[in-house]
């Protein structure tokens, strides 16, 4: 009878924990892979993906950070979240944080009030840049199209944990190098204690329960 509780508690232990799930990762789906002219962030290098829809494998607790702007460009906004109900995390306007010029390295960003986490299921990311000059609003997946605004993706060559997210503010006439605005993601694994259990954990957990429930009622009536 020992063994069993023993048993039974660990299976407890096993659904709190959410089991061993993969690590997350991002992935973005679709888009067209091209390289950016007169980008300011010299350190970013190699193919970017405009448009596209940008994703995580698994759930997560992401990281996320500005890094910085074109130097003088209009106000922009990153908000977090979907449109109706976006949290706006990092501001280029004088009302909610100056940044100034552009961020040399991604090791020494021009972060202000961040970086701040936030827990993602897994599946399509929402977010959005809020663009003054244009009064537009640009979402995860939108395109960069004639005179409209647009958002790229890069990530370092094998490193599927970080990615950046490049907004185009194409103003009068798109220049699409993708350095109006840039922040960064960085996703680890869900905490354990907030993970979700998988379903034959579930199954588990209600069979030793009930198991649990059954002994119990028999002892008392005994």
């Amino acid at each position: 009878m020992r063994k069993f509780f023993v048993a039974v508690l660990s299976a407890l232990s096993f659904g709190v924990a959410g089991g061993a799930a993969a690590a997350p990762a991002f992935v973005v789906t679709g888009g067209t892979s091209f390289s950016a002219s007169g980008n300011d962030f010299g350190w970013i290098s190699g193919p970017l993906t405009e448009g596209g829809t940008l994703g995580l494998t698994e759930a997560g607790s992401i990281t996320i950070e500005y890094i910085g702007k074109e130097a003088g460009f209009a106000n922009t906004t990153f908000q977090w979240g979907s449109l109706t109900a976006g949290e706006t995390l990092f501001s280029t306007g004088s009302g909610a944080s100056v940044v100034g010029q552009t961020a040399a390295s991604p090791g020494s960003p021009a972060a202000v009030g961040g970086p701040v986490s936030r827990l993602a299921d897994a599946g399509t990311l929402l977010f959005n840049f809020l663009v003054a000059a244009t009064g537009g609003t640009v979402q995860n997946g939108k395109d960069l199209a004639s005179a409209d605004d647009g958002i790229a993706f890069w990530s370092a060559t094998g490193n599927s944990s970080v990615i950046y997210l490049l907004l185009d503010d194409s103003g009068g006439s798109p220049d699409a190098d993708y350095d109006d605005m840039v922040v960064r993601l960085t996703v680890g694994s869900m905490p354990t204690l907030l993970a979700t259990p998988e379903p034959s954990t579930w199954v588990m957990l209600l069979a030793g329960l009930g198991v649990i429930v059954l002994i119990t009622r028999r002892r008392l009536r005994s």
